[in-house]
């Protein structure tokens, strides 16, 4: 990928699944947006290794080891790269993320067995049935299912397109989440060096160079995907208003925070698509935490390389938690707090560190009553604290709406756990 390490997505499953076809499906994704990538199959390694082998244990050890050195090799060229393999032992897949590293993700292919034989124009499991052909996968050789795939795709009940989607929202997750932490590496780089913030002249509230050294890392890790970008720090030219998806960037929420030294500030990276928040990644760099989530897949927090699943709490009423800012309480949030009979509040800076706490249940409530935020501000969090069961709408009680022409959240926004 342009400006970036390369990404192995290892595609397993049994023959007839629709591994091939989803690659294909992808690839025409990537191509539209000028990704360069490698389509990588058995055939396609078979005849770069001038065999024949077939489908014993030794002969399918020696061409998952191919696989992954040719993978790999594409990999370091920037390249996604596109694996196609039945791979049926959870052995060789293992030893294939070893040999390619944090750069591997595993993608099941998971179709029942019966639609997989439905599908099967080769007639190869009625071959196998036969007799005719020996140690064939879900026949005469077990399928070990992962355990713990990086994505599963059900191609028996959405299509490859839908499933060639998922994956291209997994990649642009993956590249968001190490931007995040690729900037949030920049600003703590910049966080003892006495730097002062400056207002912004249109009245935006104070920006320093970590802000824009932040937004440098961000935009260029960005910029291989060719979706428009929104970010605090760069003038809006509305090209991404003829787009129907855009990256919402904001590279340091809680300037002021950041200048106080409280720790309390983040790097917040979503995509909206079709108005809608459809992933993102929040990362709070003085706890080492990543937060992170895609529509549909669960939100997650990774706190120095131990992952958990997130989930709201059920507090409610006097015993939920009000998160509030260090810098600013307004009116109506007093008023919504004695209105709940809130007993408990919680200082954080930063926006999408508040939502995101909401999100794991450090939090309950967050009312935000300002005009002054913006998309940025939430866009990220929004759809980890919806994964997570949470709920976020503006003051009036609506689904906040993304890539509007004019950014500001003129009505406040309220951020809840959505249990009890």
């Amino acid at each position: 990928m342009r400006n970036n390490s390369g990404l192995v997505l290892w595609f397993t499953g049994l023959s007839g699944s629709g591994k091939s076809t989803v690659c294909a499906r992808l690839g025409e994704m990537l191509e539209a947006r000028g990704i360069p990538y490698v389509n990588l199959d058995g055939d396609k390694v078979r005849a770069e290794r001038k065999n024949a082998l077939g489908f014993s244990k030794e002969d399918r050890d020696a061409n998952i080891q191919a696989a992954a050195e040719m993978a790999l090799e594409a990999a370091r060229d920037g390249k996604v790269v596109l694996v196609s393999f039945i791979s049926p032992y959870r052995s060789h897949r293992g030893l294939a993320r070893k040999r390619i590293g944090d750069g591997f993700a595993e993608v099941y292919v998971n179709s029942p067995l019966a639609v997989c034989r439905e599908r099967d124009v080769k007639g190869l499991y009625a071959r196998a049935a036969r007799g005719e052909i020996a140690n064939f996968t879900g026949v005469s050789d077990p399928y070990e299912a992962p355990e713990k795939a990086d994505l599963e795709l059900r191609t028996d009940v959405e299509s490859a397109t839908e499933s060639a989607a998922r994956v291209f929202d997994y990649l642009c997750l993956e590249a968001v989440k190490r931007a995040a932490r690729k900037a949030g590496q920049a600003l703590l780089s910049l966080y003892d060096s006495g730097l002062k913030g400056r207002e912004k002249a249109y009245g935006g509230g104070p920006v320093t160079e970590a802000d824009l050294e932040s937004e440098r890392v961000i935009l260029e890790s960005l910029g291989g995907f060719g979706i428009p970008v929104l970010s605090e720090e760069t003038e809006d030219d509305f090209v991404r208003m003829e787009a129907d998806e855009v990256f919402i960037v904001d590279p340091l929420d809680g300037t002021k925070d950041f200048l106080q030294k409280t720790g309390d500030f983040s790097v917040m990276i979503g995509l909206a698509r079709g108005g809608r928040a459809v992933l993102g990644a929040v990362y709070w760099p003085t706890e080492d935490k990543l937060y992170f989530a895609m529509k549909g897949g669960g939100a997650f927090v990774d706190c120095g390389g131990v992952v958990r699943r997130l989930a709201v709490s059920s507090r409610k009423g006097p015993d939920a938690v009000m998160l509030v800012s260090r810098n600013h309480r307004l009116p109506k949030e007093i008023e919504i707090a004695a209105e709940i009979g809130i007993r408990s509040f919680k200082e954080v800076g930063s926006a999408g560190l508040k939502l995101c706490l909401v999100a794991e249940g450090v939090g309950d409530i967050y009312v935000n009553s300002s005009d002054k935020t913006s998309e940025w501000d939430i866009c990220a969090g929004d759809v980890i604290l919806s994964e997570a069961g949470g709920i976020l709408r503006d003051l009036k009680g609506e689904r906040i709406k993304y890539n509007k022409k004019d950014v500001r959240n003129w009505d406040g926004f309220r951020a809840e756990s959505g249990r009890g």
